[in-house]
């Protein structure tokens, strides 16, 4: 389920870094803050990034004060903390850090403060997940380490290459992952809920 939620991010990602513009251009788009409060899964298994506020695009002028970091510093990407040019591989490495925490049902990068979550991210190497989940397939963990590779030109060319790495390994598995899959296990998890919040939809009459 986790490779599913992950690997449709990844096409929608994939789908926003090329898209193009009416004349044809690539429209360069980088999402710069996808972290699990910009990730949402409906609850048909369906999986969609939102929140593109501070998106940068080749069309917009975008530029960003010396020493301000735009994101959730967590999931930020080494060249994106350093502020070097950054492309979309670095909404990669931010959603490699999503996956790395589902895997290891924990934050990756655990600090009291901002502050040392950076040094952190900066000088110590990335743990392999299955540490934390010694369960956690080989050929998982291999895709979520390449998206992780501090240096950039190590990771997958494309969001879309990590779909794929994804969907290689749902299929090597015993039965097959589909939304309805998906939809099941977010039933399982929040389906109460989501029915307790839906269970009245009127409007309040004080907006009235």
């Amino acid at each position: 389920v986790i490779a599913r939620i992950i690997q449709d991010s990844a096409l929608g990602l994939d789908h926003a870094h090329h898209a193009m513009a009416r004349d044809g251009k690539s429209l360069s788009v980088i999402h710069r803050d996808v972290s699990p409060q910009n990730i949402m899964v409906r609850t048909d298994g369906v999986t969609k990034v939102v929140d593109f506020g501070i998106a940068k695009a080749s069309h917009i002028e975008s530029r960003t004060a010396t020493g301000i970091l735009k994101g959730k510093i967590r999931y930020m990407s080494p060249e994106q903390i350093y502020g070097q040019s950054i492309d979309h591989r670095s909404d990669q490495y931010a959603l490699g850090v999503v996956l790395w925490e589902l895997c290891a049902r924990e934050r990756l990068f655990k600090a009291a403060s901002d502050v040392m979550a950076l040094a952190h991210m900066m000088e110590r190497p990335i743990t392999p997940p299955s540490t934390m989940s010694p369960d956690l397939p080989p050929m998982l963990e291999h895709v979520v380490l390449r998206m992780l590779a501090r240096d950039r030109d190590r990771r997958y060319a494309r969001c879309s290459d990590v779909a794929q790495a994804l969907g290689e390994y749902l299929a090597s598995l015993a039965r097959p992952v589909r939304t309805v899959e998906v939809a099941a296990f977010i039933e399982s998890v929040v389906g109460a809920r989501v029915k307790e919040r839906t269970a009245n939809l009127e409007p309040s009459k004080e907006n009235f």
